[in-house]
């Protein structure tokens, strides 16, 4: 069925308001109304034509100065920073979001991709939309691709950005590359998608702030290729050489609840000329709920990078 004709029948489906579905109107005071879904990305979408294909991206602001290129989490999408695009735009900063490739509406990667190719991925972005250097920002798996990117291309690297740092021995990578890829069941009552929501919701304390980031997650994991090369990458990716290569001014962010903080200091460990700072608040899925906090830490920082 197309997507026009699916999204008609709603109006006179159950869905709408019917066999036991609250409507809008009836749902307000609920959490669940606050579920904005795609419009939250309304605005400043298109592609790029990149060495591995085709890379969705946003571009906010129209402030001038140099842009902050924003690189999401595993499996999310640039929906991540939806609202942080929003926050560093009153903030007069221009930003870049992009779907990592084999996630949100960019195209697969190649089996085989390695992150110094998801980097080199980006130079296509910037080169699209005329940009010259970036202030570059990542979290979780778009952490690898920003550090891979400052080390490979420092003319185009204006600072560095990393939050929740992949940063693991080897044996703690070969254990993760061990591990099954997620390869889900589907089922007639659409439980693979419950399964999803419900992990990440459970994870994250299962309050009513766990709501939008754990259904952006299983929208994220089910929009992902079932076994993704770029979570392969983060595994093979030796980063301790890339970190020490890196010459531009680089901050690096942790939450106290985030599964990654304890990687994070071992960033600060290895390379103590880089800025450390803690956010007072946070968790995995923090930059869904924590825009403000998160873009203005980032906004402070390029002000003082001078970028």
């Amino acid at each position: 069925m197309r997507r026009r004709s699916f999204l008609g029948g709603l109006a006179i489906s159950p869905l709408a308001g019917g066999v036991g579905v609250p409507s809008c109107a009836e749902a307000s005071g609920n959490a669940a109304a606050t579920w904005r879904g795609a419009s939250v990305l309304r605005g400043g979408k298109g592609y790029a034509e990149g060495p591995l294909g085709q890379v969705h991206y946003r571009h906010m602001g129209g402030h001038g100065g140099v842009p902050i290129l924003l690189l999401h989490q595993t499996p999310l999408s640039m929906a991540e920073f939806a609202e942080i695009q929003t926050a560093l735009a009153r903030l007069g900063r221009d930003s870049i979001a992009v779907d990592n490739p084999s996630y949100g509406l960019s195209d697969p990667a190649p089996a085989g991709a390695d992150m110094g190719q998801l980097a080199d991925n980006l130079v296509a972005v910037l080169d699209h939309l005329g940009i010259e250097k970036a202030v570059i920002a990542g979290h979780h798996t778009g952490a690898s691709i920003a550090i891979a990117f400052a080390a490979r291309h420092p003319g185009r690297t204006a600072a560095l950005i990393s939050h929740g740092t992949p940063f693991y021995s080897e044996p703690e990578r070969t254990e993760r590359l061990a591990r099954p890829p997620f390869c889900p069941e589907l089922k007639p009552d659409g439980g693979h998608l419950a399964d999803v929501f419900r992990e990440v919701f459970t994870r994250l304390g299962g309050t009513s702030d766990s709501l939008v980031p754990a259904t952006w997650s299983a929208i994220g994991q089910f929009l992902a290729d079932s076994d993704s090369p770029v979570y392969h990458a983060v595994f093979t990716y030796d980063m301790a050489q890339d970190l020490l290569r890196i010459r531009a001014p680089a901050l690096i962010l942790s939450s106290p609840g985030d599964v990654l903080h304890d990687n994070d200091a071992r960033v600060a460990a290895l390379r103590p000329d880089f800025t450390f700072h803690e956010l007072p608040a946070g968790h995995t899925f923090s930059l869904l709920d924590h825009a403000d906090l998160w873009a203005g830490a980032v906004h402070t920082f390029a002000g003082h990078a001078a970028v």
